[in-house]
């Protein structure tokens, strides 16, 4: 039996290779580019090359002043960290120009 991670895990998988364009967070580019240089302990050369071939291959979208209020504004509501939380406010902004559905159908 899957753990209630994994099926989390498999039904993003799913959903990401369903899925005509990806959005990404810059949060989510500067924790890989992190997680390539901590833990995966990769050189410079090639934490450049992947980064500009992850930004090119995705649509990036950046932090606006009113998701870093709206994160604040789920904190009293929800028990996210703030990164979550920025994360979530982001997700809810661009929701409006996707056809995928509710940003929840993951939970």
């Amino acid at each position: 039996m899957k753990s209630l991670i994994q099926e989390k895990r498999d039904r993003a998988k799913a959903r990401i290779a369903s899925t005509d364009e990806i959005i990404i967070s810059t949060q989510v580019v500067n924790e890989v580019f992190i997680n390539l240089m901590r833990k995966g302990k990769k050189d410079s050369v090639f934490i450049d090359k992947f980064i500009r071939d992850f930004v090119t291959t995705y649509n990036v979208i950046g932090q606006t002043k009113d998701d870093v209020l709206n994160a604040s504004n789920i904190r009293q509501d929800y028990h996210f960290s703030y990164w979550g939380r920025l994360t979530v406010t982001k997700s809810l902004r661009i929701q409006p120009f996707l056809d995928t559905g509710p940003v929840n159908t993951l939970t």
